[in-house]
């Protein structure tokens, strides 16, 4: 399966999300 641009998309904003949270855990 190729990966979509929306696929990537919503990878990078998950990734995002994880940041932060680990950011605020700090």
């Amino acid at each position: 399966k190729f990966t979509s641009i929306e696929d990537i998309k919503n990878v990078k904003g998950v990734g995002e999300k994880l940041l932060v949270k680990i950011r605020e855990a700090k």
